[in-house]
């Protein structure tokens, strides 16, 4: 019978232990993939990088890869990928994160690492541009 027992508890160590490297695996996986997206550097064809920050890229909101059309523009691409909020054409909401204009908290965009100097509706969206768009005061 002590035979038997050991075999049983030698099994079953080993069960708990293979399903505990599986579920290892599967994060790492996970982890892989949003680090690869973050960190790379180009951007495919017919895309754009939109990526969302708060306090000068301190608090990352997210990032997306998104396909664009022909013709479109800043603010028509946010409306239709984000829940955004507008007012005259100017992006005061990004995902529920607003900006304040009595506290100087407002979006700053940037494209390619260049400010915009357009308003949103104004600008054209083009393959492989990277935008930026950070939530942090401005004085």
């Amino acid at each position: 019978m002590g035979k038997y027992s050991i075999i049983l508890v030698t099994f079953f160590i080993l069960f708990i232990f293979s399903g505990c490297s599986e579920s290892n695996e599967n994060e790492n996986n996970v982890t892989t993939k949003t680090s690869n997206s973050t960190h790379s550097e180009e951007v495919a064809e017919d895309f754009v990088r939109i990526t969302v920050s708060k306090n000068n890229g301190t608090e990352f909101l997210t990032e997306e890869e998104i396909s664009i059309e022909s013709g479109e523009n800043l603010l028509e691409l946010m409306q239709n990928n984000f829940y955004t909020e507008q007012v005259n054409g100017q992006i005061t909401s990004i995902e529920r994160q607003k900006a304040n204009e009595k506290e100087n908290l407002l979006w700053v965009i940037t494209v390619n690492d260049e400010p915009l100097t357009v308003m949103p509706a104004e600008y054209k969206v083009q393959s492989g541009d990277k935008i930026i768009f950070d939530l942090h005061e401005v004085k």
